[in-house]
């Protein structure tokens, strides 16, 4: 009987301790999927202000296991650029982020 009990309890610790294990290793995943999506984000900012390329080359150089969002909007000499990094499969944004940068104006001399 006691044997039973012990048994039942030993039983339960590993069930509860699979469960940790898995649900750290979910949370690993996570974190590691909105770290890359962190660092391409940032990338694809340091390129647009750096004026290197266009919002089309940046998706073409960029596209890997994410699906890369870039949405450019032009006010005056000021030029934004949305990014975002989803999910291929289920399209869940894993991370954003919005720059800025005045466009230079051309000065003639007449």
């Amino acid at each position: 009987m006691e044997l039973t009990i012990a048994l039942f309890f030993f039983t339960l610790a590993c069930a509860v301790c699979i469960q940790l294990f898995v649900q750290a290793h979910t949370l690993n995943k996570e974190a590691a999927a909105v770290s890359e999506a962190q660092t391409i984000c940032s990338s694809v900012a340091d390129e647009y202000l750096a004026g290197n390329m266009e919002a089309d080359e940046l998706i073409d150089r960029y596209k890997g296991d994410y699906d890369i969002v870039l949405i450019e909007q032009l006010d005056g000499s000021l030029s934004s650029l949305d990014i975002s990094v989803c999910d291929k499969e289920s399209g869940e944004t894993f991370f954003s982020l919005t720059v800025s940068k005045h466009k230079r104006l051309e000065v003639t001399e007449e």
